[in-house]
């Protein structure tokens, strides 16, 4: 699984430096295409530090409430084995 995200992060990377180039190549040429390619160069990272700080936060709000359903559990258990002895 780790190999995994090393090589998406390593297309990632391979695909931003693309967009840097490519958004320098359209600059040279005078070509059309110029602001588009400026507008994707700034909003493809701004999408891609917003959803990993989305899901950062999830996945820490998800890890509290598992742990929350496992106290819960633990502390009924409890409860019920006091309940057997009488």
């Amino acid at each position: 699984m780790r190999l995994l995200w090393r090589i998406l992060a390593i297309l990632g990377v391979a695909a931003l430096l693309g967009l840097v180039f490519l958004t320098l190549y359209l600059a040279l040429t005078g070509s059309p295409y110029f602001m588009a390619s400026l507008f994707a160069m700034i909003v493809v990272p701004v999408f891609i530090y917003g959803y990993m700080t989305i899901l950062r936060i999830l996945s820490s709000n998800q890890k509290k409430r598992i742990e929350d359903i496992l106290e819960e559990g633990s502390k009924e258990a409890e409860e019920t084995s006091g309940d057997d002895a009488l």
